[in-house]
């Protein structure tokens, strides 16, 4: 399946970046007898700790369920929606390709949505990510070169790293809606994610990266390092293939 986004410059910003920068920008666009709100209230108060969870709580009293994702006149099953907007959306995202602001709002609502609606769809929406990453990192492995594979690797860790950032802040009430008293037996997003990097790209390619690099340790650390206490925050570094001076 090809990108179908226009192209993130850098993917380091976070949804509270775009949430800054949307402040001073809502309106209320009329189609027929249904409001679209493309863009929340600015969050002016200095007694905010948390754009996301003003955003949360805009979508939670609106009026209509549909809020920024109010798009379409039938409503789509979560399998067409994940079809036609997440994961597009999250290619898009993987290959540092940018995405505007309405786009992730409505985005972030859906999940908001999915979430909030019955126990069942949160858990389905959990599923698709997980089958996601499982084919999205058989990908990368699949398209290894014969060459410098070290080059390939490293690159692609690079850009599969600052996706993951962008795709934890949008699936981040997910995370908290179904992983919730559950430690351990559901994934978050990001754990998702580094697992299925281990067991579909770095384990199967760690032989052969062994042969390209002059110390055949760095495999073996890097392989160790892939634990839930590394997966969030500066523990990611720690994941990172370094490849060391040759003498």
């Amino acid at each position: 399946m090809k990108c179908l986004m226009p192209a993130i410059g850098s993917c380091n910003w976070s949804l509270e970046v775009l949430l800054r920068q949307g402040q001073e920008v809502f309106k209320c666009r009329r189609t027929g007898n249904r409001s679209i709100f493309i863009i929340f209230e600015s969050c002016r108060s200095a007694r905010m700790t948390s754009l996301e969870q003003n955003l949360e709580d805009f979508i939670a009293q609106s009026s209509t369920t549909e809020s920024v994702a109010a798009q379409d006149s039938v409503p789509q099953s979560l399998e067409e929606e994940w079809c036609t907007k997440f994961e597009p959306a999250l290619r898009s995202a993987l290959h540092r390709n940018t995405m505007g602001f309405v786009q992730v709002m409505t985005l972030y609502t859906l999940v908001y949505n999915r979430c909030t609606s019955t126990p069942s769809e949160g858990h389905a929406l959990h599923d698709h990510l997980v089958r996601f990453f499982a084919l999205y990192t058989c990908e990368i492995h699949d398209n290894a070169p014969h060459e410098a594979l070290v080059d390939y690797y490293t690159t692609q860790w690079a850009l599969f790293t600052d996706g993951v950032r962008f795709i934890e802040s949008l699936f981040r009430y997910l995370d908290r809606r179904i992983t919730a008293g559950q430690e351990g037996e559901i994934d978050t997003s990001t754990a998702v994610a580094f697992k299925s990097w281990r067991v579909n790209v770095l384990e199967p390619l760690a032989g052969r990266l062994r042969d390209e690099l002059p110390d055949e340790a760095l495999v073996t650390e890097t392989l160790e390092a892939f634990i839930p206490d590394n997966f969030n925050g500066n523990g990611v570094e720690r994941m990172r293939l370094t490849r060391a001076e040759v003498n």
